[in-house]
């Protein structure tokens, strides 16, 4: 985690209801994602995606590793949401998989925009508290993505 210089927090496209895979227009949404990743991104070349266990996320983070031309999606079934309850137990789980050389990791699950998980990354990179409910502490380190819209703070 030493080079991390940019987390990105997506969560899965769309999915009809009754299935576990991504929709046609999910799809659409992931495309449209990757798309706005790869020109945010640019500069990145030692890039990581961690993904929940379940076919829609894995699907969402193939569709941006293809966009993005990396060969490996890590699937984590610690990532599904009802396999934790807090920041503490989500953010090791990422941490240890890290590598070093690493300087942007995509993060793509279920849960909407974790703002505990997100603060547990800044607090160990830069080694301070940062409080979930102010942004601007971590202006430029992370952007995050509902499929298809950006925002960044």
């Amino acid at each position: 985690m030493k080079n991390l210089r940019k987390l990105i927090i997506i969560r899965h496209g769309h999915y009809d209801n009754g299935s576990e895979s991504l929709s046609k227009y999910g799809k659409e949404q992931c495309k449209a994602t990757a798309g706005n990743i790869a020109r945010l991104t640019r500069e990145f070349s030692k890039i990581q995606i961690f993904t929940s266990d379940l076919p829609r996320s894995i699907e969402t983070g193939e569709i941006v590793a293809s966009e993005l031309r990396i060969d490996e999606v890590k699937s984590l079934f610690d990532l599904r949401t009802e396999h934790y309850h807090s920041r503490e137990e989500v953010y090791p789980v990422i941490e240890k998989r890290i590598k070093d050389e690493t300087e942007l990791v995509i993060i793509v699950a279920h849960f909407e925009m974790p703002s505990g998980l997100v603060c547990s990354f800044i607090n160990k990179k830069f080694g301070k508290e940062l409080d979930p409910s102010i942004s601007q502490n971590a202006k430029g380190y992370l952007c995050c993505m509902h499929t298809g819209s950006v925002s960044t703070i």
